[in-house]
């Protein structure tokens, strides 16, 4: 399963950037032109285009089940009675652990070393909210740079002190944008380390590895925050294909341990019944990590992976179908149906006032169907705003808040 993730999402990065140059109107697709593009597509890749594509314009749940066809399609889920044999193991293992606040254990434990590498799902947003709610506390401890994957053109953050549409791949997912912003805004230095070469497996995690330690040795006794994907946050000769991971390469490089930091494991998917199998066993309603009598943390979720620690995120729940953990960081609702004078369907794109909106990456975007369609966007607080309605016929809008 781990194979075909990666495989799709470098197949997904390769495609995000062939758009990466692109104005906002070929990024973010209408729902109806993306399952267009998405029946007439008989690649591979089908599946990753469009849930990415879902993504960038706030359908989370329509991009998640989209998503898990990626490496769930053919999977066979155990009967009634296999599946509780198996939970009862999974609960018996998680027995010896107890629940504290992952935010807690990651600060606590991210002062004992100068190099924290927390990994995420491309095709969860969440995970980015949940980095962002970090930034603040991790910077008064002296974390001062965030490196990133397939992040690109930084110099351009001395200038725009907000994320724009050719800075990376991922980025233009809003949440992605809007952690960017707030790393920016506590001061944070942002560096990319992606590898220049046209290569995957084995020597891009030595490229990456090598990027990251060139920086630290530009910028001795200061601490970062690395932020990737996936494995390449695993530690130990685990990864058959790498033989050692980005992380473990780091470690080997710097000569120090980092605070590796999963929260891909105990991710939720659209049908719960293939979450791995020790998050089925879990209830909780905060992010949480587990930890034993002596403090250290459950990390083992794969018999394969080696990180110093899993974080569990609590299930999904939709407020008028927009995923409620979009309400954290200080954000609100805000209506925006009464103010549109144009037809329907629109896409509503928000802007921080005084950013470009050519170039900069909104902080949230939604399409409303039909004038009865209940969604809200979601912004921050506090903050004045200048909204884009777009409509499928080309007619514009603009509206102050």
């Amino acid at each position: 399963m781990k194979k075909l993730l990666l495989s799709s999402l470098l197949s997904s990065s390769l495609l995000f950037a062939n758009a990466q140059n692109l104005p906002p109107a070929s990024v973010y697709k209408f729902s109806s032109i993306i399952d267009s593009i998405f029946k007439q597509d008989s690649s591979p890749y089908k599946y990753d285009i469009a849930a990415s594509d879902y993504l960038l314009i706030g359908e989370y749940q329509t991009s998640l089940k989209l998503f898990e066809l990626i490496n769930n399609k053919d999977r066979k889920i155990p009967n009634k009675e296999q599946t509780e044999m198996i939970l009862k193991e999974f609960r018996k293992t998680l027995s010896g652990y107890k629940s504290i606040s992952a935010k807690q254990y990651i600060l606590q434990e991210a002062k004992k070393t100068s190099i924290l590498i927390v990994n995420e799902s491309h095709h969860k947003p969440l995970h980015r909210l949940f980095m962002e709610s970090l930034l603040p506390e991790l910077y008064l401890q002296g974390y001062t740079m965030i490196g990133m994957e397939a992040l690109y053109n930084t110099e351009t953050f001395r200038d725009k002190k907000y994320p724009l549409l050719n800075n990376g791949i991922y980025i233009k997912e809003p949440c992605f944008g809007n952690m960017i912003r707030a790393a920016l805004d506590q001061g944070y230095t942002l560096f990319g380390y992606e590898t220049k070469r046209n290569v995957n497996g084995k020597d891009r995690e030595i490229d990456q590895a090598e990027n990251i330690k060139k920086v630290i040795d530009q910028n001795p006794n200061k601490k970062m925050i690395i932020y990737c994907g996936y494995a390449h946050a695993q530690e130990d000769s685990t990864h058959n294909q790498w033989e050692f991971a980005m992380a473990e390469r780091v470690k080997r490089l710097t000569g120090v341990n980092p605070l590796t930091i999963d929260q891909t494991e105990l991710m939720e998917y659209a049908t719960p019944e293939f979450d791995n199998f020790f998050r089925q066993t879990i209830s909780l309603d905060y992010p949480a990590v587990f930890i034993d009598e002596k403090g250290n943390a459950f990390n083992r979720a794969n018999p394969i992976g080696i990180y110093d620690a899993h974080v569990y995120h609590p299930d999904t729940k939709y407020i008028n179908g927009r995923p409620d953990w979009l309400l954290t960081n200080n954000k609100k609702t805000v209506a925006i149906h009464d103010r549109i004078t144009i037809g329907f369907p629109c896409l509503v794109f928000a802007y921080k006032d005084g950013e470009d909106i050519e170039q900069a990456i909104p902080v949230d975007v939604i399409e409303l169907k039909d004038k009865n369609d209940t969604k809200k966007l979601i912004l921050y607080k506090n903050t004045r705003y200048k909204i884009l309605i777009k409509n499928i016929a080309g007619e514009k809008q603009m509206v102050q808040l």
